[in-house]
């Protein structure tokens, strides 16, 4: 085993596939986008995304299976891959998975029913990489749910809402994120965005029994409107729902309406009840507006001191950044309490879409960061609100780029405290990379 000292942090992993570079590929499609990956309770690597054009004419979700170095593990499903689609919907894309205590896998996607709406669909993954059928029905849960929206209005969502699907900032998850989270008793919560006549926006909560099917004890239904009061009749974004150790729901987005004000960071905050968490922010919400940044929250991790912070991206070139003290008021300690926007290369776009705080406190980001036509992956890590000198010699951060094109990270995870990402790369392809800390 070559040993690394911490001159090589920053520096691709050549313990890992070739070069620090694992390209993954799929043997019955051309064409495959990995958004999440994990590292299973048996150490190995898991990988979740979508398929398309092979023989089959309709995409594919997948989850494929890997060695701890980057090797395809073949044993796992059919040639290292568990397949399958969903009947009558199409796919949209695969927004998380969560292991269960037994190591089975269960993962979230977002699928498009025929009347245009976006319904959540799961399906479970045995041990073995075949669709476990004791779960839903044979193997998949897809929740057609129909709401109706507090009033009608006629005015569009304000044009800066949500990214331009051509520029980078949709080169990481989009506004259908969720995460799936295994609770304590086994049941499943993830969330969802819900569109009204591409006018109004709300985030749904959703808890399902281990076997997939709805928990009627949560809000009697098994899902939980999330609507913030100050914009009832406009958009609440929920981007992402995870469980903080003390066993509430933590949600996060942003807000708008249609005014010239650009949309605002949000947090949101419930007890295991459905019931919003009076000692979090003001009834719940934690709202974090600019005068000049649009705020589009994707995601939150949990710092030391039970602190948050929550990453994502602006409408302009910046990435931003804000931490949170337990009950949603600012962290004073983390850039004075203000967000933090960071722009790591003049006139270039810098996006957020995975995010990790290692052992030490020190905060790891993936995302992209280049411009239209030419965008390279970026990892980099903060100590508190700076670039941390020892990553990458002294520079903080390090872009990657493996080909020519728009290549983008969708996601992270540490494996050993090594950064392992899942990227997107040019001509349908993706890899895993990973990175020395």
């Amino acid at each position: 085993m070559i040993r690394h000292n911490s001159n090589d942090a920053g520096k691709l992993d050549p313990e890992f596939g070739r070069d620090g570079v694992a390209t993954i590929i799929h043997h019955d499609y051309p064409s495959i986008t990995i958004s999440c990956v994990e590292t299973g309770p048996d150490q190995k690597i898991y990988v979740a995304g979508t398929v398309s054009g092979g023989s089959v004419p309709a995409s594919a979700c997948v989850l494929g299976r890997f060695e701890a170095n980057g090797t395809l593990d073949s044993g796992y499903g059919d040639s290292g891959f568990a397949q399958w689609i969903y009947e009558g919907f199409g796919i949209e894309q695969v927004q998380s998975f969560a292991f269960q205590s037994d190591g089975k896998v269960v993962v979230n996607c977002t699928v498009m029913s025929g009347q245009e709406r976006r319904c959540a669909a799961f399906s479970r993954v045995g041990v073995d990489g075949w669709i476990d059928k004791d779960f839903g029905e044979n193997g998949h849960t897809v929740l057609n749910i129909v709401l109706s929206p507090p009033t009608e209005r006629s005015s569009p969502p304000k044009p800066s809402a949500e990214p331009d699907n051509n520029s980078l900032h949709s080169s990481g998850q989009s506004a259908a994120n969720g995460r799936v989270s295994i609770l304590p008793d086994g049941k499943i919560l993830t969330s969802l965005n819900y569109f009204f006549n591409f006018s109004q926006i709300q985030g749904v909560l959703i808890r399902l029994h281990e076997n997939g099917s709805l928990d009627t004890s949560f809000n009697q239904i098994g899902y939980l409107p999330v609507i913030h009061p100050d914009y009832m009749l406009n958009a609440t974004v929920l981007r992402h729902v995870t469980v903080q150790p003390d066993g509430k729901y933590l949600g996060c987005g942003n807000v708008y309406d249609d005014s010239a004000t650009p949309s605002s960071a949000m947090f949101v905050r419930y007890d295991p009840f459905g019931v919003l968490d009076e000692q979090f922010g003001e009834h719940g919400f934690v709202t974090i507006g600019s005068a000049t940044h649009a705020h589009m929250i994707k995601a939150t991790v949990m710092q030391p001191n039970q602190r948050i912070l929550g990453f994502g991206d602006t409408h302009d070139n910046a990435s931003v950044m804000t931490s949170l003290e337990p009950d949603g008021s600012p962290n004073i300690q983390f850039n004075r309490g203000q967000p933090l926007y960071t722009e790591l290369q003049p006139d270039a776009i810098t996006t957020w879409s995975g995010a990790a705080v290692q052992a030490n406190g020190r905060i790891v980001l993936v995302g992209g960061l280049g411009e239209r036509g030419q965008a390279d992956i970026v990892v980099a890590r903060f100590i508190d609100a700076d670039l941390d000198p020892e990553f990458n010699d002294g520079q903080g951060w390090v872009r990657t780029r493996l080909e020519n094109g728009v290549q983008s990270a969708y996601g992270m995870t540490l494996q050993d405290e090594k950064i392992l990402v899942c990227a997107k790369l040019p001509g349908g392809k993706s890899a895993l990379l990973r990175y020395l800390t």
